[in-house]
């Protein structure tokens, strides 16, 4: 695997692209350190994230009462404003950034534009996130620092770390907690290093070792496949966790959305035309029957939100037909940074 020394040169100017908590506390660091200012996307703008000295806002209004620079816009590459602030001393770095970068946008960073990618690249390429971890069981975890060339999360790696994610990691939101963590140390260590004037000693990404995972959606791929044993079920629903709408199935034909689940084999194992059914009932839990154990679920509510522990009465089933596990296996998500 090839290595080269990269050296940023003399930086001056910062363009944050992109979203998110991470973007947030990244831009708050540079404060007093450099000329900063943020390219988001309508959707991120909206978002909420802990503000900086103002609570809980959307992002605009967290960058905004620091004074820092906001642009929103659909399209990067289009945007001429944008483009006249590109400077030779301007470093770009992506975090979360939802556009597609073409080269000739790429180029006027003259190497000198970067992107955060929360994985151990060339591993877990793609927008699927921490549902595939979940998925997959996988506690290992990683956040890469590299320069930003047209295609998927591909170019030199420019920096990176790997941890792993501990036994109390369930759900999205717990991965992802970690995984700010790390990617605000990864890139306070690499925005350090450039005003410093480091050399970087970059390494190709190995083709051979490369996996692609596309963008999930909870509406759309959430559903429960009652066939999987409990532990797949149990990782199912735990990977559509908080901060997500839960993992779905039917309810006499109603969607209903599960989350806070546990498998446990205690009731030992039952016969598949069993798996589904509500076989007890306790204040804050039902007990649902599975192929070789059971699943505890602590959390079930309607498409609009209520909760429907108390609706759900013992033996009622919990079933998705095969054409919606059909549908949800076609389903193809593209995520496009002007959607609210």
């Amino acid at each position: 695997m090839s290595q080269e020394m990269l050296h940023f040169g003399r930086i001056d100017h910062v363009i944050l692209f992109g979203g998110g908590q991470t973007l947030a506390d990244v831009a708050h660091y540079l404060i007093g350190h450099i000329d900063v200012e943020v390219v988001t996307s309508k959707r991120h703008a909206l978002a909420t994230v802990e503000g900086l000295a103002v609570g809980r806002v959307p992002l605009l209004q967290a960058l905004e009462s620091t004074k820092i620079p906001v642009a929103v816009t659909d399209d990067v590459g289009s945007d001429t404003v944008l483009k006249s602030r590109i400077r030779p001393c301007t470093l770009g770095i992506s975090i979360g950034a939802e556009w597609i970068f073409k080269a000739d946008f790429i180029s006027l960073f003259g190497g000198r534009l970067v992107n955060l990618h929360g994985s151990r690249l060339p591993c877990m390429r793609g927008g699927g996130g921490f549902s595939w971890l979940i998925l997959m069981n996988s506690r290992e975890g990683g956040s890469t620092i590299h320069q930003l060339v047209p295609g998927i999360d591909q170019g030199a790696i420019v920096c990176s770390r790997e941890y792993t994610y501990d036994d109390s990691c369930r759900k999205p939101v717990d991965y992802i907690a970690v995984t700010q963590r790390e990617n605000r140390e990864l890139l306070r260590e690499f925005i350090d290093g450039v005003l410093a004037g480091r050399e970087f000693k970059t390494r190709e990404q190995a083709e051979d070792q490369s996996t692609y995972w596309p963008r999930l959606n909870t509406l759309e791929h959430g559903f429960i496949d009652w066939s999987w044993n409990v532990q797949q079920i149990e990782r199912f629903i735990c990977a559509f966790d908080v901060p997500y709408q839960g993992a779905s199935t039917l309810l006499r034909g109603e969607r209903v959305f599960l989350k806070d689940c546990q498998a446990t084999f205690k009731e030992g194992a039952f016969h598949p035309f069993q798996t589904g059914y509500v076989y007890r009932k306790m204040p804050d839990s039902i007990f649902v029957a599975a192929s070789d154990g059971s699943l505890i679920i602590r959390d079930a509510k309607d498409s609009d939100g209520s909760n429907l522990l108390d609706r759900i009465r013992l033996g009622d089933r919990l079933f998705t037909p095969k054409d919606r596990l059909e549908q949800a296996a076609q389903f193809r998500a593209v995520m496009r940074p002007e959607k609210l």
